[in-house]
């Protein structure tokens, strides 16, 4: 489709069904980590009885521990906050105004602003291009909120698995003052 057929009404629809999508995979990521996190943490439980005191104890608690606390940070991203938080950020010339990172940085004006000054477009239906526009920009905002804290409880997972991993490999392989 050629982008002079397009009316603003047109370009809000296709960003307001892709900032859906990110939604809902944003929340399959946090989900699917949720399921992880459990898993890894039952999974340590299980082999706690047969572990022998020492190192390997303390390392499987800040396991534990940290899978609990990348759980805790995945139920908070399932949580929507649809306030709007203006953002002190300035978008680029060169910034995908398509994207759902970059619209949850606008209002639902700027929005309306910079699809008019880049694609040439002409309202319609101001009214309806406002509406919309504020839906995709919450929508929008809520998906990098889950994104955002997605990666926050997957560093968490990982500082508490592999840290003490790394630490143990020293040990064992590299310390050789032992």
């Amino acid at each position: 489709m050629d982008t002079e057929e397009l009316s603003v009404i047109q370009i809000l629809n296709k960003m307001y069904e892709h900032s859906e999508e990110m939604l809902k995979l944003g929340e399959a990521k946090n989900t699917t980590l949720i399921a992880f996190n459990g898993a890894i943490i039952v999974g340590i439980i299980a082999v706690f009885k047969d572990i022998p005191h020492g190192f390997l104890v303390y390392y499987a608690m800040f396991s534990i521990f940290m899978c609990a606390i990348s759980m805790f940070v995945c139920f908070a991203s399932l949580v929507a906050k649809v306030l709007h938080k203006p953002y002190k950020t300035s978008i680029r010339q060169s910034d995908n105004i398509l994207f759902f990172g970059t619209i949850a940085k606008l209002s639902h004006g700027q929005l309306i602003d910079k699809l008019k000054e880049r694609y040439g477009l002409e309202n319609v239906n101001v009214p309806f291009e406002e509406d919309k526009a504020k839906q995709i920009v919450v929508i929008a905002q809520i998906a990098a909120r889950k994104f955002n804290l997605f990666n926050t409880a997957i560093a968490f997972m990982f500082s508490g698995l592999l840290t003490p991993l790394s630490y143990l490999v020293y040990l064992i392989f590299l310390d050789h003052d032992r």
